[in-house]
């Protein structure tokens, strides 16, 4: 069995992690992290780049640290005594691939002005408020209801950035829990809410459960 745990990495949900790896007792942990990003993450390293800061100042908000669900994963599997692997793409690699990508997003005119057609035919449900006291939680509890939504928005919008940040970790990462799984039979793997569907899809031939922890409570 394959249990996916969907999570968010600005809130605060390092002890949610822990608790449910121990109250689970896999086999063995998969976590969406790299060796490059764990060392950082152990030695909080202050994030570069545009996205890795946008997330610190989201965490802020909850009094958290970004990828803390991540570590969660790590540090519970080591108190259990149960085997961790980091399933993820480099970190460095994929920084230069999503630089590659932001410039072919918006270099482009035909890509711009296609874009703004994508974006106009977005609408959020109205159930969604801009002036919900949580506007993230409230978009992530959305996506976790509809992800093949936002998913395909998201593609139309930003082809390249949706290739190279959801579609090639997900191969990655599916090939990697497929090794995984030969190896062990429960297999908990821990990733971020928007990874789930993509990886339950590329695991269709086995046996998958998925749990989303998204609640910043």
């Amino acid at each position: 069995m394959i249990t996916i745990v969907g999570t968010c990495h600005v809130f605060n949900l390092k002890d949610k992690v822990k608790s449910l790896i121990r109250n689970a007792k896999p086999d063995a942990v998969c976590v969406e992290l790299d060796e490059k990003r764990l060392k950082r993450l152990r030695s909080k390293s202050i994030p570069f780049g545009i996205f890795p800061l946008i997330q610190k100042i989201m965490a802020m908000r909850y009094g958290a640290e970004p990828g803390n669900d991540m570590l969660g994963a790590v540090e519970g599997a080591e108190q259990e005594g149960i085997p961790f692997f980091l399933i993820d793409k480099d970190i460095d690699s994929l920084i230069e691939n999503i630089r590659a990508a932001l410039l072919m997003e918006f270099l482009n005119p035909f890509e711009l002005i296609r874009k703004l057609f994508a974006v106009k035919e977005f609408w959020l449900p109205p159930s969604f408020s801009l002036y919900e006291n949580d506007i993230l939680e409230a978009f992530v509890n959305d996506f976790a209801k509809e992800p093949d939504k936002y998913r395909l928005h998201f593609e139309k919008c930003f082809p390249f950035i949706k290739s190279i940040l959801l579609d090639e970790r997900e191969r990655h990462m599916a090939l990697e829990i497929k090794n995984i799984s030969g190896l062990y039979e429960e297999v908990l793997v821990v990733v971020g809410a928007g990874h789930v569907s993509g990886l339950k899809s590329l695991l269709s031939d086995y046996k998958v459960q998925t749990v989303m922890l998204i609640s910043s409570k």
